[in-house]
């Protein structure tokens, strides 16, 4: 996390010299919100964005700057009216999920216009994706606490566990260096455990999820395609992990059925495909508590209790 003394004095005179003096305070206060994100542990991979954005730009004297200001703005106001929705305990999970994406249409709408209209930063710069990554933060943090998992489970985007090999340089070295080495994946959005595996002397540490989710603008099927290689990666690692694609419109050709792939669920926020005259549908908050309510149930259900299964179910998978 950049501070404000880390920035070279020469750009914070050239900033100073602009005739703006309130903002050298609303820099700071920037740089304090953030920094008391980042001592509370709560994941703010959007926020994270926007602040490198607003170093970037001041450190170039850019007339972006203002908009960002603004933005962080709406941003700060959306974490604040999202995170006191689960305060109210009288509130219940539906009506709790409708008003959460509520906010967040909100708070889409408003950065997709000030991003079209003024920053014009593009789609790999991350800045407008990641919104939806930490939605799903901010969705299933309560989620977890109430299940009393906060100690042992995090959340957010990870580099996933998908699986582990051996490779000794020879017959020789094999006896005494098993020479492991551990395939990992990224992934948006996971509730996911951290791991300690340990050889000999050595100690490798993993992340493995139990849901894991790729969030995405569109879903065309080249991403498609690489999602389903990445699903079957996944439950390589972890074969009671749910790997859903959490999309807000669809680009896939209605020709192509997924079902064939190992992706447990494909949730498209918006109910449509994606428009060619840019006209977009407010995301859903029942495809949203559909989401919830899957998770919900996956970390409510037995795994492997085969024994159980077969007594109460009569079924083993």
């Amino acid at each position: 996390m950049l501070l404000l003394q880390n920035f070279t004095k020469c750009c914070y005179n050239r900033f100073k010299k602009s005739g703006d003096a309130c903002m050298d305070k609303k820099i700071k206060e920037i740089n304090g919100y953030f920094s008391k994100l980042r001592e509370s542990n709560k994941m703010y991979s959007h926020g994270s964005n926007l602040y490198k954005k607003i170093t970037d730009e001041l450190r170039n004297n850019s007339n972006k700057i203002k908009h960002l200001i603004d933005l962080f703005e709406k941003y700060r106001s959306w974490r604040e009216e999202s995170e006191k929705l689960y305060s109210q305990s009288q509130m219940d999970e539906e009506n709790a999920i409708k008003q959460l994406v509520s906010e967040f249409n909100k708070y889409k709408d408003y950065i997709a216009d000030i991003n079209g209209k003024y920053l014009k930063y593009s789609a790999q710069s991350k800045f407008e994706s990641t919104v939806l990554e930490e939605f799903m933060c901010l969705l299933f943090m309560p989620l977890i606490r109430q299940k009393g998992g906060e100690q042992d489970y995090s959340i957010g985007n990870i580099r996933a566990y998908s699986n582990m090999y051996f490779s000794p340089k020879n017959f020789e070295s094999f006896k005494e260096d098993p020479a492991i080495k551990i395939n990992q994946k990224d992934q948006d959005f996971a509730i996911y455990r951290n791991i300690t595996l340990t050889v000999k002397d050595e100690s490798i540490n993993i992340s493995v999820p139990v849901v894991s989710m790729e969030c995405k603008t569109y879903l065309d099927k080249t991403m498609l395609e690489g999602s389903i290689a990445t699903a079957e990666k996944i439950k390589m690692g972890n074969p009671y992990c749910l790997f859903f694609i959490v999309t807000e419109t669809y680009d896939v050709s209605y020709d192509v059925d997924p079902i064939y792939s190992r992706i447990d669920a494909i949730f498209v926020l918006r109910k449509q495909k994606r428009p060619r005259n840019g006209r977009l549908n407010p995301i859903s908050y029942e495809v949203v508590y559909d989401l919830y309510s899957t998770v919900k149930k996956h970390l409510e259900s037995d795994w492997s209790n085969i024994g159980e299964k077969i007594t109460n179910y009569g079924r083993v998978i």
